[in-house]
């Protein structure tokens, strides 16, 4: 009996849900075992030496870089061999490692910078640290929010103007209809690495865009991305701008981004 879609998507994903929970099950032991264990009060005291808040900022980002190599092999298991096995993944050993690596190095300094600015604020406000806490981790996000699209995300993807012409004009129409000022239209190569269909708002006021993987005719998927003044899903949008998206978008072979093949 030939395999459904159905069934090709249970495959892939039951055993990706339990390999989410063992890594999560995993992370949650090794804090544990750092905050819990006298191995692991011994190595947090290596940071002793140095002032409160550039220890704290060293102590976060060996937890992190100490929880993604415990981590390690689920993790490629995960990003690269199980993705390989379903056809979805392109990259190579080596560009997963560099991915890795700059995932696990950005993560480690937002974790330290947070670490740090915690115990900062319990040094200068004792009785308010909390609170002090509280709205300086909302300002962090933010600015994360803010700067991801323009700091983060080149990081790992480039950037180039949408050659296609009736498409990026669509996209322009649409904007217009839903009132949303939209300076460019942007294509990354999310290629590279997958040929999953994708689509996520990121951003915040200046930033804020709009992205969406496709396939191109190359057959490689492309990300399409529309920089907006503010962040806006454009559902309201009505009248030929819509239709005429949709009728272009409906001509690029697509894959579902469940099981590759619908």
């Amino acid at each position: 009996m030939p395999e459904t879609d159905t069934d090709a998507a249970r495959r892939y994903h039951d055993p990706r849900y339990r390999a989410i929970f063992a890594d999560l099950g995993l992370g949650l032991a090794f804090l544990a075992f750092v905050a819990l264990t006298e191995p692991g009060h011994a190595a947090a005291r290596l940071v002793d030496p140095l002032p409160e808040a550039l220890g704290a900022f060293v102590l976060g980002g060996l937890v992190v870089a100490g929880s993604a190599l415990v981590r390690l092999p689920l993790s490629v298991w995960l990003g690269l061999t199980h993705e390989r096995a379903f056809g979805f993944s392109r990259q190579t050993w080596k560009e997963y490692a560099l991915d890795r690596v700059k995932s696990v190095g950005i993560g480690a300094v937002l974790t330290g910078a947070g670490m740090a600015g915690l115990v900062g604020a319990a040094v200068l406000f004792p009785s308010w640290w909390p609170l002090v806490a509280s709205v300086g981790a909302a300002v962090l996000v933010l600015l994360l929010s803010f700067v991801a699209p323009i700091v983060l995300e080149p990081v790992f993807n480039r950037f180039a103007p949408l050659e296609d012409s009736e498409l990026r004009d669509a996209v322009l129409r649409l904007a217009d209809d839903a009132r949303v000022p939209v300076r460019e239209v942007l294509v990354a190569d999310a290629s590279k690495r997958t040929t999953k269909v994708n689509a996520y708002v990121s951003g915040l006021g200046a930033t804020g865009g709009w992205c969406s993987t496709t396939r191109s005719s190359t057959r490689r998927p492309r990300r399409r991305c529309s920089r907006s003044w503010r962040t806006s899903s454009a559902t309201g949008a009505t009248g030929t701008s819509r239709s005429a998206l949709r009728s272009r978008w409906r001509r690029l072979p697509v894959s579902c981004s469940r099981c590759g093949r619908c």
